[in-house]
C-alpha cells in the first residue's frame, strides 16, 4: 500500500521471511537493523535529546530501561541517582554522549571535568559540586565497581559497543515514521545474546514511543 512499518523481531526469522515480499520499487525505503552485522554497525544512541524537557524524559526512560533489565533491587535508589545524573550530564555536552560513556564519567576525572563544565541544570550541577565532592573515597570505591559490573557487559562487548557507543543514531525514528520507511529490526537472541537483545529491544520500543 506504500505505507511505512516497523518490525521488531526478537527471533530474526520473521524479518528474513518478510524481506522477499517487499516490492522492488520500495527497496530504497528499507532499513535493516541487524546487530550481528559486525562489518556495518548501525548506531543506536538512547541518550539523544533536543531540549531540556526531552533530556529529562530520556534520562527517566533510560533509568526505567535499566530497572527492567536488572530489577529495582539490583539497580537501587543510589545507583539510579548516579545513573540519572550521569545521563543528564552527558546529554548537556555539545557533542552529546552515549550509554558507553556513563561508566567513564565516574572513572575518568579528565573526561568528567570536560562534561560537567557544560551542565546548566542546577540540580545536576549540585550533584557533582556538592554530593559527589563530599562523597567519601570508601563509598566511591564501593560504588564504582558495582556500577562497572552492571555496564561492563555492554561496554566490553564489541558488538554492543559499536552500536551503543555512537553518539549519533544511524537513523531518526521520527523521520522513518514521517517518510513511511520500512524498518526491519532483527534482534535474534541466538546471534546477539538474550541480555543484549532485551536491551536493544527496550531502546527501540522507547525510541518508537518518543517519535510517536
Amino acid at each position: 500500500n506504500g505505507d511505512g512499518l516497523c518490525v521488531v523481531d526478537p527471533h530474526g526469522s520473521l524479518v528474513e521471511d518478510l524481506l522477499p515480499y517487499i516490492p522492488r520499487d520500495r527497496v530504497d525505503d528499507v532499513i535493516i537493523f541487524n546487530p550481528a552485522d559486525l562489518e556495518r554497525p548501525m548506531g543506536l544512541n538512547l541518550l539523544e535529546a533536543n531540549s531540556e524537557e526531552e533530556m529529562d524524559m530520556v534520562a527517566l526512560d533510560a533509568m526505567n530501561i535499566m530497572i527492567k533489565i536488572f530489577n529495582e533491587e539490583t539497580f537501587g535508589p543510589r545507583i539510579q541517582d548516579y545513573f540519572r545524573n550521569g545521563c543528564l550530564t552527558l546529554m548537556s555536552h555539545p557533542d552529546g554522549g552515549c550509554l558507553t560513556d556513563v561508566l567513564r564519567l565516574f572513572t575518568d576525572d579528565v573526561f568528567q571535568k570536560s562534561r560537567v563544565q557544560h551542565v546548566k541544570n542546577p540540580v545536576v550541577k549540585s550533584f557533582w559540586t556538592k554530593q559527589m565532592a563530599s562523597t567519601g573515597k570508601r563509598e566511591q570505591q564501593e560504588m564504582i565497581p558495582y556500577f562497572a559490573a552492571k555496564f561492563g557487559q555492554f561496554t566490553t562487548n564489541g558488538m554492543m559497543r559499536n552500536i551503543l557507543g555512537q553518539t549519533k543514531s544511524a537513523f531518526n525514528f521520527s523521520d522513518v515514521m514521517d517518510s513511511g520507511k520500512i524498518l526491519m529490526m532483527n534482534l535474534s537472541k541466538g546471534m546477539t545474546g538474550d541480555m543484549n537483545s532485551k536491551l536493544l529491544g527496550l531502546i527501540i520500543v522507547n525510541k518508537i514511543q518518543m517519535a510517536a
